[in-house]
């Protein structure tokens, strides 16, 4: 999960160098890996669809919502990775340290049952990720967020 503002950047086509990410993730944010509860990962993917719109990217989630529903419950269906989301299991995430402590509204509180820094910087990880891709590399075109019912 990585926050909107935090991505200052379009990744432009071609190679890149190592200050073409740099202006795309110019931060140098500390990446956590969280571990929360099915029901608690819910309500805080709800908290991001109640907003005028998500101010997040997400990998490995699909989220369906209908923003005619009432706010707590705008969430029509969560698949995470293959399947659906479990209210009974526990999940890991990984987010960065503004959003982990509260940064524009996206902090997760008490909710969280495990915290562990993992003393790795995102841009660091962005280019580790970058490199482990087939090249050259490609734009994801699967939606993360779905809208469905009324806009």
């Amino acid at each position: 999960m990585m926050n909107n503002g935090g991505i200052r950047a379009d990744l432009r086509g071609g190679t890149a160098t190592y200050g073409d990410l740099f202006e795309v993730q110019p931060f140098g944010n500390i990446l956590f890996r969280l571990t929360l509860g099915g029901h608690d990962l819910r309500d805080y993917l709800e908290k991001l669809v109640g907003r005028r719109r998500p101010i997040v990217h997400l990998s490995g989630v699909i989220i369906e919502y209908d923003t005619s529903r009432t706010p707590g419950s705008r969430i029509t269906a969560v698949r995470v990775g293959n399947a659906p989301l479990d209210d009974s299991r526990s999940y890991t995430i990984v987010v960065n340290d503004f959003e982990y402590t509260g940064g524009s509204g996206l902090g997760f509180g008490s909710d969280v049952t495990r915290a562990e820094n993992l003393d790795l910087v995102d841009l660091d990880a962005f280019v580790d990720y970058l490199a482990h891709l087939p090249q050259p590399v490609a734009p994801p075109t699967d939606k993360r967020f779905v809208l469905v019912g009324r806009p």
